[in-house]
């Protein structure tokens, strides 16, 4: 890591010794609410000082570098844990440790600059030793990938507004970007909630008070049945319950009403944890999907080239790679050199091969000849004709056996405009068994029903 590199991508940002802003302050306050701690930053590591762009438990905005968690947290690609400082031969000695704040943990998320320079931390900090359960961890990645997108956004406002100064004609079209942007991310899809193991709220934040037409405090103490119409107070109940039944996150589709009215819909990960006082509690965080999904229709109706805010629906990716992972159908996903790019647990399971071992490598490569030839051939006639295959075919599982298949192979443009082939396949072995001996049982009932079992002559007419 090149610190002058480093330094540089941080004061593009501009951001050192500014003033507080809500959306920071409201990230820290949440981050602290979901892992229970009393203490929680954004930290940019300046040359000789760690400074705080938003801070909860904590009255100064700057510490010494030489004594800051934080400058080893951004030496790492992921979240970053110390649960007991004072028995880390790193820290042990740290006058942060041994004074105040008396820091014993620490887990801080790594923040990165557009260019991928990390710059700082979305950290939280306790008085005594603990650690973050997976929901937790999760949890607050998500919140890290929330200020690393607005740090972001701060970078591309810059941006504009040197357009701007530079080019009259191209402000008009600039400004307009750059108030959707801030449009977006004001009022962006992230709404988050806490309620106790009986299901009464005890926190939501201002943007689902807003979605709702209610003010911060309305539902505070209230259950879903008192919030929500019948059904889908049910429904949210029914997984509140599973989820504080489990230890780790989950995914929901959920859909609510708006105050005008309408519906909005969302992708929500729900998580359990124990609060403060010993008691299990659930926290969720819902982004609303809403306009994604109208802003796609919109660009695919009109063929508009690829606009900035599309890189928003980049986001999509990741649900679609969850959904293939947990598929039971056999998915590949290859680039339009035949180079295999993406391969779900199913794959794994049936050829017997870990999660990365075909990565990169062509069907010659893995496959036996005979097999390897009839699927290339599949794969150049969609690709050459655009034409979807949907064929039955029969592969060889890591244990010998011939399992047959209904396979589905198609084109498709990425979001870099790349052609990419997709192919599934449903295992269809027993299916076919059934058929055959179906087809059998017939043909030995339409004998006996015309022969004379005795002479084992026609017995038609």
């Amino acid at each position: 890591m090149d610190e002058n590199v480093r330094i540089a991508a941080l004061l593009e940002l501009e951001i050192l010794d500014t003033p507080q802003e809500k959306e920071y302050d409201d990230l820290v306050h949440l981050a602290s609410a979901i892992c229970d701690t009393p203490i929680s930053l954004v930290s940019l590591v300046d040359t000789d000082r760690q400074w705080f762009k938003a801070a909860m438990g904590l009255d100064v905005r700057e510490t010494p570098r030489s004594l800051s968690f934080c400058a080893h947290a951004i030496r790492q690609p992921d979240l970053f844990v110390v649960e007991d400082a004072a028995k880390d031969r790193r820290f042990l000695s740290n006058a942060l440790v041994t004074d105040n704040p008396h820091i014993r943990f620490y887990a801080g998320v790594p923040l990165q600059a557009p260019g991928g320079e990390p710059i700082g931390t979305l950290c939280v900090i306790d008085r005594v030793p603990r650690t973050l359960s997976e929901g937790q961890r999760a949890a607050l990645t998500i919140l890290g990938a929330q200020v690393q997108t607005r740090l972001t956004l701060r970078l591309k406002q810059k941006s504009l507004q040197q357009a701007h100064e530079a080019n009259q004609e191209l402000c008009h079209s600039l400004q307009a970007t750059n108030d959707l942007f801030l449009s977006f991310m004001n009022h962006g899809p992230f709404a988050s909630y806490i309620k106790d193991a009986d299901g009464s709220m005890v926190f939501y934040n201002k943007y689902l008070a807003e979605a709702s037409g209610v003010d911060e405090q309305a539902w505070i103490g209230l259950k879903d049945e008192e919030i929500w119409p019948a059904e889908m107070a049910a429904k949210f109940r029914s997984d509140d319950i599973a989820v504080l039944a489990g230890e780790t996150a989950v995914e929901k589709d959920d859909v609510s009403p708006r105050a005008d009215g309408t519906a909005a819909f969302w992708k929500s990960l729900k998580f359990p944890y124990v609060g403060q006082n010993g008691k299990r509690m659930l926290a969720g965080m819902s982004i609303d999907v809403t306009r994604e999904v109208l802003h796609e229709a919109q660009a695919e109706n009109a063929l508009r080239e690829k606009s900035a805010l599309a890189n928003q629906l980049v986001a999509s990716r990741h649900m679609f790679r969850s959904f293939m992972e947990n598929s039971p159908n056999i998915t590949f996903v290859k680039d339009d050199q035949g180079r295999i790019v993406f391969y779900n647990a199913a794959v794994e399971t049936f050829f017997g091969i870990s999660a990365t071992e075909w990565l990169g490598k062509t069907a010659q490569e893995i496959l036996p000849e005979a097999m390897a030839e009839r699927f290339v051939s599949q794969d150049h006639e969609v690709l050459s004709t655009g034409v979807n295959v949907d064929a039955q075919d029969e592969m060889v599982a890591a244990d010998g056996e011939v399992h047959q298949f209904r396979k589905v192979k198609f084109a498709y443009k990425d979001l870099d405009g790349r052609t990419m082939l997709a192919s599934v396949s449903q295992d269809i072995t027993e299916e076919t068994r059934q058929a055959r001996a179906l087809a059998q049982a017939n043909a030995k009932l339409e004998f006996l029903a015309t022969t004379d079992v005795l002479t084992g002559l026609s017995s038609r007419r």
